[in-house]
């Protein structure tokens, strides 16, 4: 009986998931909406990361590699909305402004 709370827990955990499956309740929520960025926005972010590692030297586009195709990849697969692209976009900004 020293864990008592953590047994206690575990019923009204059990006691929640067997109301819930009572009430019919067994689809989960929809997934909130959200305004997802566009190709072309994701492309514009991608060329902005690029010129700001180009600037910093960490970027030499004389001998790019995969950096630019795997960062446009990257960018892709994250599914970034419209206002996760205005933050990125904001810091790139004072990247620039602190040179």
């Amino acid at each position: 009986e020293s864990f008592g709370s953590l047994n206690l827990a575990a019923a009204v955990q059990v006691f929640a998931y067997e109301l819930r499956m009572a009430c019919g309740e067994t689809t989960p929520a929809p997934p909130p909406e959200f305004a997802a960025a566009t190709l072309e926005q994701v492309d514009q972010l991608a060329g902005h990361f690029l010129e700001r590692m180009t600037a910093s030297g960490y970027f030499d586009p004389a001998q790019p590699g995969h950096l630019a195709v795997r960062l446009r990849r990257l960018l892709g697969r994250a599914r970034l909305e419209v206002e996760e692209i205005k933050i990125l976009r904001g810091f790139l900004r004072s990247l620039e402004r602190r040179r």
